[in-house]
């Protein structure tokens, strides 16, 4: 081979290792764990279409088997995987977000007895037996806008712990607190995961640390000051930051680099439009916006080493949410019904992810 053939050989040799190195670390949609997380290709196919209704939010509620609850006219519904629906309790008025510990057995949410107080409702149900409790607790008038709705949860994943802005004062049922853990806060920024729990302290982008299982502190950590922090995930053992930049862009999904964390490495989601964990299992939501509004383009399922992309374009308009089943193997989402400005529902939509091998991230 002569010296020019060997110089030829080698600048194709370079070029190959770098357009390599270049699609081994930025992937689609900016991971830059590319290299050791495998992104499979899957689709979504309709498992389950309900009848349009003015509803809240579904959200996944079971230990099992497959199923969800939402709220429609005050009364918490719960459906299984074939629509047979059950009612599980009527709220004295009408609530919002609701939520469900992964087992499936405690449900709670807040709704507002008078508009013009301070004052807000929790109901807690325990679902195997039915009972349900309400209370009453007094957050700050500061804070009150901040619960309507609530960006976090007011219990734990796994139900056995409440953050609350006052003590709670039972008013009806028997006291299904008694044997939970309640911890004040002065905030609603509070996110849970399934082994911490992150709240704010002050005005500034710094949260309190504290295990769930015992409260241990952790100590603080400060987020970044120049954007929203809307939500703290954990998604198969890593943890993200999940920010509002600014009205003009959609959202981003950012790995927190923090030793007390446990495992870290940069991995960012640009142009997202909502997410969802369930069981350590993550959906996020990408979007892109179109004439100012958000248009569903994927949705992708998070593990630790393998993520599955779901294409969504067939279904743009769904809501912000789109929660995934334990298993990796559901989505769960509603299709707004109506034009822009004239909405008349919303129809809770059940989809099943194929393809792209397994189609799952895989679950502990």
């Amino acid at each position: 081979m002569t010296g020019r053939e060997v110089r030829v050989a080698l600048e194709r040799f370079a070029k190959v290792s770098v357009m390599s190195l270049i699609c081994a670390s930025a992937p689609e949609n900016g991971s830059a764990l590319a290299e050791i997380i495998h992104v499979s290709k899957a689709h979504a196919s309709v498992a389950l279409a309900m009848a349009p209704a003015r509803v809240t939010p579904p959200t996944w509620c079971y230990d099992t088997q497959p199923a969800f609850v939402y709220g429609q006219n005050r009364v918490l519904f719960r459906s299984d995987m074939t629509g047979n629906v059950s009612r599980l309790l009527e709220a004295p008025e009408y609530f919002g977000l609701v939520f469900c510990s992964q087992d499936g057995r405690t449900v709670s949410f807040y709704s507002k007895p008078d508009v013009r107080e301070s004052t807000l409702r929790l109901t807690v149900l325990d679902v195997p037996s039915r009972e349900s409790a309400q209370y009453l607790v007094y957050p700050p008038a500061s804070i009150l806008i901040a619960f309507s709705p609530p960006k976090g949860s007011p219990m734990s994943l796994d139900g056995r712990v409440f953050a609350l802005p006052s003590a709670p004062k039972r008013v009806v049922g028997p006291d299904l607190l008694h044997d939970r853990h309640v911890i004040h806060t002065d905030t609603s920024d509070v996110f849970w995961t399934e082994n911490l729990v992150f709240a704010r302290e002050g005005e500034r982008a710094r949260y309190r640390i504290r295990r769930v299982s015992d409260l241990g502190d952790l100590g603080t950590i400060d987020f970044p000051a120049d954007r929203v922090l809307n939500g703290v995930f954990e998604c198969q053992d890593r943890y993200f930051g999940y920010y509002y930049v600014d009205a003009l862009s959609a959202n981003v999904l950012e790995s927190i680099d923090d030793r007390r964390l446990g495992a870290a490495g940069a991995e960012r989601f640009a142009n997202v439009g909502g997410v969802a964990q369930d069981g350590g299992v993550c959906a996020v939501r990408l979007v892109r916006l179109v004439k100012g509004q958000e248009v569903t383009d994927a949705v992708r399922i998070v593990g630790s080493q393998s993520q599955t992309q779901v294409d969504m374009r067939a279904y743009g308009d769904l809501n912000y949410r789109i929660a995934v089943s334990k298993d990796g193997q559901f989505l769960l989402g509603t299709q707004p019904q109506g034009p822009i400005g004239a909405r008349t529902g919303s129809r809770i939509l059940v989809f099943r992810v194929s393809g792209g091998g397994n189609g799952s991230p895989g679950h502990r």
